[in-house]
């Protein structure tokens, strides 16, 4: 067989995914191309056999197919929005202990020597940058800290006002409850000068 009978011969068997445009033996000679359709898949190249299937099966079943697919992506979503709430609560915990302890802290350093430290409050804006001072995504800070500021303002042991510092006015929390009440670190250094 000749290369010029082979090109024949596979142009003839030519199938487009369109089924309805499915014809016995007719050439497509409206657009200029040259397309044969056949209705026989008998004797259709492999290939061009697999794409009419696959095509029929796509288009049969796309709401199917659709679906399927959106529901998984939903799944996926709702996971990992589920997994990043458990971490963030459980990192919101873990800084709440700490923001107690440092109050904690500054309460009793500030009893001990008054004239030192001038005050047993801590401002809220230089205690977040001293605690979220490892954490540099903006949206991630923001909601991690008012998580925190949530749990701690609704503390019954701290007291949330605002005061003057150093000429500047600034919201603080201070600790009004018992020293001996929390357990903290045997360091005596300030939090806060």
């Amino acid at each position: 067989m000749r290369k010029s009978q082979l090109t024949t011969k596979k142009s003839e068997y030519l199938i487009l995914f369109d089924r309805t445009k499915l014809t016995q033996g007719h050439q497509n000679r409206h657009r200029n191309a040259r397309h044969f359709y056949s209705k026989s898949l008998a004797k259709v190249p492999f290939r061009c056999f697999i794409r009419y299937k696959i095509s029929g099966s796509l288009a049969r079943y796309r709401i199917t197919i659709i679906g399927m697919i959106s529901a998984l992506v939903s799944l996926a979503y709702l996971q990992r929005t589920r997994t990043y709430r458990r971490t963030d609560q459980k990192r919101v915990s873990e800084l709440v202990k700490t923001i107690l302890r440092h109050l904690v802290q500054q309460k009793r350093v500030h009893s001990k020597d008054p004239g030192r430290i001038q005050s047993s409050s801590v401002g809220i804006s230089q205690l977040r940058d001293v605690i979220l001072q490892d954490e540099f995504n903006p949206t991630q800070r923001h909601r991690l800290w008012s998580g925190v500021q949530k749990i701690v303002e609704g503390n019954s042991n701290i007291r949330a006002r605002q005061m003057e510092f150093q000429g500047e006015i600034m919201r603080v929390w201070e600790w009004v409850g018992s020293i001996s009440d929390v357990e903290t670190g045997p360091s005596n250094r300030p939090v806060f000068m």
